[in-house]
């Protein structure tokens, strides 16, 4: 028997609240951030990068959530990827990592859009065209 893996459009009221606060944050924080940054993926420096990127840690506290949900993040962020890949914008969970790395964690690579995180994270900043809050995106 041959099964399809069929993915549902990711509907921003079916989101968690937490994932619909987490990309609202990175939204803002791309809003903040990377419009000041080259609008071309290939111009995105390693510097543009280090500079637009924000810890798990630091993501949480920025929406007044407890630190402690750093090591469950990932599917919060996965249904932000879906949100994303479903309105055709390149992952904007790409600019929340590991503190420690300064890269994504495992999970980023399973979630919609996530496969090359270096080419991904540049075409996220060089991105114009996020809308202001998850609830935009029909």
């Amino acid at each position: 028997m041959f099964v399809t893996k069929h993915r549902m459009k990711m509907s921003s009221a079916r989101m968690n609240p937490l994932s619909r606060d987490l990309g609202d944050a990175l939204l803002r924080r791309h809003r903040d951030i990377c419009s000041r940054m080259p609008r071309n993926a290939e111009l995105v420096t390693e510097e543009h990068i280090e500079l637009s990127i924000i810890s798990y840690k630091d993501l949480l506290a920025s929406i007044g959530a407890p630190e402690t949900l750093a090591h469950s993040i990932g599917k919060y962020l996965y249904e932000v990827a879906s949100w994303c890949a479903d309105g055709g914008h390149p992952p904007v969970n790409a600019l929340a990592v590991n503190g420690k790395l300064s890269q994504p964690g495992v999970g980023y690579f399973f979630a919609p859009g996530g496969g090359n995180w270096e080419a991904e994270v540049r075409e996220c900043i060089a991105h114009s065209k996020y809308p202001t809050r998850i609830t935009e995106l029909k």
